[in-house]
């Protein structure tokens, strides 16, 4: 009878010991993403790293960093329920945890991106989009479109297109980058006046 009751007893105990460790883990949260602006910067990326525009520059070495501002708020998650069989914790051996999960939503993901360029000193606006591309996993250029409806759930909030087709683009011109959302909502900005040398 005694065995039997230390054996139950030593069962119980290594399992608390066992559940213990892991309910010290960080829980997994989850972050859901608002946008609120937009914000765009033109740049010279003829050297080995984007530099603001300050004179003229050439056509091909032209780029924008377009820069989505947005508020984050934790999502409201179920408190862990820990196992326990009635004992205190007892931290007697070391397990590992799979690590503090992070998970991101956004409520109203980005849908596509249009970029025009003012042509005849600001009376027309032109759509430029396809003379633009943004670089995917470091090696090719691809259009927006296609870079867009690669994830149907688009995370990023800063990301730098190069223009590649300078056909349509005008000597002298202002950019305005529009970015609309799943749900129609949109933001506008533009360059300053940008003169390109020929």
């Amino acid at each position: 009878m005694k065995k039997k009751v230390v054996t139950v007893l030593f069962i119980m105990f290594a399992s608390q010991t066992f559940f213990s460790c892991c309910g010290e883990c960080p829980e997994n949260e989850t972050f859901e993403r608002n946008y609120t602006g937009l914000s765009v910067t033109a740049y010279d990326i003829s050297g080995f790293s984007p530099q603001k525009i300050t004179n003229k520059i050439y056509k091909n070495d032209f780029g924008l960093g377009v820069a989505l501002l947005f508020e984050e708020m934790k999502v409201a998650q179920k408190p862990r329920r820990s196992f326990g069989l009635g004992f205190s914790s007892v931290q007697a051996i070391i397990c590992e945890c799979l690590g503090n999960t992070i998970s991101l939503i956004n409520a109203d993901p980005i849908h596509k991106i249009k970029i025009y360029a003012t042509k005849n000193g600001g009376e027309e606006n032109i759509d430029v989009t396809e003379s633009f591309g943004i670089l995917r996993h470091s090696s090719e250029y691809v259009s927006l479109e296609e870079y867009f409806q690669e994830s149907d759930d688009f995370h990023e909030d800063y990301f730098q297109v190069k223009l590649i087709n300078s056909t349509q683009i005008p000597d002298s011109t202002v950019f305005l980058i529009k970015v609309l959302l799943q749900s129609g909502k949109a933001f506008t900005e533009e360059t300053e006046r940008i003169d390109f040398l020929t």
